[in-house]
């Protein structure tokens, strides 16, 4: 009996210290942000999100679903704080801003 209170206690003091030894070393790391940069190529990439807040007219109508017309409609309506403020002040139809949403940031100056 003895002998298995003993290897109890060595097996807890065992895993105690390999655990507290696991969370010293497992520093938090910050969020990753998405990266905001401006498309500059004809090829749109999912990694890139265009700042409605700044791209030019030609850069939103890379974007799916936006023309001329709707280009112009979010270039007037600036600045928005939230992307989906294209949706709440109709400035697109929530079918359009569904195709763009993940492509689309509005970044807020700084």
């Amino acid at each position: 009996m003895l002998m298995l209170r003993i290897i109890i206690l060595l097996l807890v003091f065992t895993f105690s210290g390999v655990a507290g030894c696991n969370a010293e070393k497992q520093a938090p790391s910050a969020p990753e942000t998405p990266k905001v940069v401006k498309q500059k190529s004809d090829n749109p990439s999912s990694n890139v999100l265009i700042d409605i807040n700044s791209a030019s007219k030609a850069e939103l109508m890379r974007l799916p679903g936006i023309g001329e017309v709707n280009a112009q409609k979010i270039i007037d309506g600036r600045p928005y704080k939230m992307k989906s403020q294209l949706k709440s002040r109709n400035i697109i139809t929530e079918a359009a801003y569904d195709k763009i949403a993940d492509q689309i940031i509005a970044a807020q100056p700084k």
